[in-house]
């Protein structure tokens, strides 16, 4: 998973979103912070091509505002997938949490 941009006074410029992942997993992102925090969107999904590169373009040149969140999962059927959570803050590079979702539990859990 690849964020890169530039951080600014009120929160960060996104230039380059891509998520790597395996062939055929679903790639889910959810931007919290509404139009306040310039999401462009609230929730996107896409199925992971064979490239296994997965871009979600609207992020990209795009300014989110501090406290704007973006939440990624990747699964496929039913194994354990990955969790990643990036919170843009103001002056600073964004927060990265990284956790797994594992079969049977609702919230993403610590990696085994």
């Amino acid at each position: 998973m690849r964020l890169a941009g530039q951080i600014r006074d009120g929160g960060a410029r996104i230039t380059l979103f891509r998520i790597t992942s395996p062939t055929g997993s679903r790639v889910t992102v959810i931007c919290f912070g509404g139009r306040r925090k310039r999401c462009p969107w609230r929730r996107q999904s896409r199925l992971s091509p064979e490239s296994r590169q997965v871009q979600f373009r609207g992020l990209a040149r795009r300014t989110l505002k501090a406290g704007a969140r973006l939440e990624v999962t990747v699964q496929r059927g039913n194994t354990i997938g990955k969790f990643t959570s990036f919170t843009v803050r103001k002056g600073k590079a964004p927060r990265r949490r990284d956790a797994c979702l594992i079969p049977g539990f609702s919230t993403p859990q610590p990696c085994p």
